[in-house]
């Protein structure tokens, strides 16, 4: 049974299922309609029907409840509905920690692009996990005896779903089928398409998993054409397909079973096939969306007006972090700051790297490496890039950096560098900003500070 639903749960998770239509022959097998759920079985495993039942409600009950969950509604600091209900406010405190008096349009812009992308995101996951919780709203089971199965296999009866391997011995479950977009959502998808084409640029992001740490990254560039969703055919509809039947298989190991015993079994399986599905959904984690959201506004916001040179990087890098860091701290207080960005946490996760940063030689994201964009050292540096402008706050005060940036902006853009920051730097600080640099890629003294 195990070795079956393996295959079973890696179908399920990427298809809506299919339906099934057994050609059994109906006088050697009972069918039984229990609190809405159909159970096709032989007379002989009536008594595990009898104890699965229950078992089966009870965690349609607790799908049913879980299918309508949703994130879309939360209005805590720096949720999607917070960052949406506040857009003026946040775009305000941003402007502020670079200087400027309002948003630019490119900041304004970067803001409401990754807000789309965010509530794109957010009505997508919700959509997804009603739709594939409903796989796991359990309507029909089948049970099947392993060796009953085979048998019929090989005298050549059609069983849904189900075939025999060459070799005469081995069962596999293939369950396939798919689901369509409904004419409502593919309207609300053109219509995010439709504001997508009218901006300067393109806004992405992606997220990864890897040892149990989400990655997120994101991205801005001139505007591309628009990747158009997939398009039906005309005349045809969006038709979602009926639900599969479950199959359970009683294998010769567990023929001997007392029913409660193997119910009891069948039940863990149906209840690891939802849980599979569940882990298939989009990462759901609001404050690293509202991270980039803040980190992408400030970034762009200083290469619209301050510094484009090659040599920026760590810089820009550094202080879109820290400023994402305190607008969640000015909200939210330290839980909510260090969700949005742990220094100490990137910090230590990045230990083994200090002594292979090198701040001043980071290049711009435009003559970055291919291959560099996503290892483990480029992700180092924007940490010690973090802790050199937490720095620079540290020595100089909070209100520092606007400051800094007022200064900076004496220089025309085009002709500012990072020697005209460290310039500017010397001017207000009293300090060289290469000593701020060496001494972000220092060991961390004892009790010193390790977070903004």
């Amino acid at each position: 049974m195990r070795s079956i639903l393996v295959v079973l749960c890696a179908a399920a998770c990427a298809a809506a299922g299919v339906s099934t239509e057994s050609t059994s022959s109906p006088s050697a097998r009972v069918t039984r309609v229990i609190d809405g759920v159909t159970y096709e079985y032989a007379p002989e495993a009536e008594a595990v029907v009898q104890k699965l039942a229950p078992l089966v409600t009870a965690l349609d009950r607790e799908n049913a409840e879980q299918a309508g969950t949703s994130t879309s509604s939360a209005t805590e600091p720096l949720s999607v509905r917070d960052l949406q209900d506040h857009r003026a406010d946040h775009l305000a405190r941003i402007a502020a920690a670079i200087g400027l008096e309002n948003a630019t349009a490119l900041q304004e812009e970067c803001y409401g692009a990754y807000l789309d992308l965010f509530r794109q995101t957010d009505w997508l996951s919700t959509t997804m996990r009603k739709e594939r919780r409903r796989l796991a709203e359990v309507r029909t089971i089948t049970i099947w005896s392993k060796e009953d199965l085979k048998h019929r296999l090989k005298a050549g009866e059609k069983v849904a779903g189900f075939s025999l391997d060459p070799d005469g011995e081995h069962v596999n479950f293939n369950w396939s089928g798919q689901m369509g977009l409904s004419a409502t959502m593919r309207e609300q998808l053109a219509a995010m398409e439709e504001e997508r084409e009218k901006r300067s640029h393109g806004y992405s992001f992606n997220w990864s998993v890897k040892g149990g740490v989400v990655s997120f990254s994101a991205g801005v560039s001139p505007r591309q054409p628009a990747q158009n969703f997939p398009q039906e055919s005309a005349g045809q509809t969006s038709v979602t397909t009926p639900l599969p039947a479950f199959p359970l298989v009683i294998t010769p190991d567990q023929a001997s079973l007392p029913p409660a015993k193997l119910a009891a079994e069948f039940a863990k399986d149906l209840r690891d096939f939802c849980a599979n599905i569940d882990s298939a959904l989009p990462v759901d984690n609001q404050a690293l969306l509202a991270f980039m959201i803040l980190h992408e506004t400030t970034e762009i916001g200083i290469v619209d007006r301050f510094i484009a040179s090659a040599d920026r990087r760590w810089f820009c890098e550094g202080v879109a972090n820290y400023t994402a860091w305190k607008i969640a701290h000015e909200l939210g207080g330290d839980a909510l700051a260090r969700k949005v960005y742990d220094l100490q946490g990137q910090l230590s996760q990045y230990s083994s790297m200090r002594d292979k940063i090198d701040l001043r030689k980071w290049p711009a994201v435009e003559n970055q490496r291919k291959e560099d964009a996503d290892t483990t050292l480029t992700k180092a540096h924007y940490a010690y890039a973090t802790r050199a402008v937490c720095l620079m706050v540290e020595h100089h005060g909070g209100d520092f950096l606007p400051r800094l940036f007022r200064e900076v902006r004496q220089t025309p853009r085009t002709k500012t560098t990072m020697a005209t920051v460290a310039k500017a730097y010397k001017k207000l600080g009293k300090e060289k900003l290469a000593d701020i640099i060496d001494a972000a890629t220092a060991p961390l003294a004892p009790g010193a500070p390790r977070q903004p």
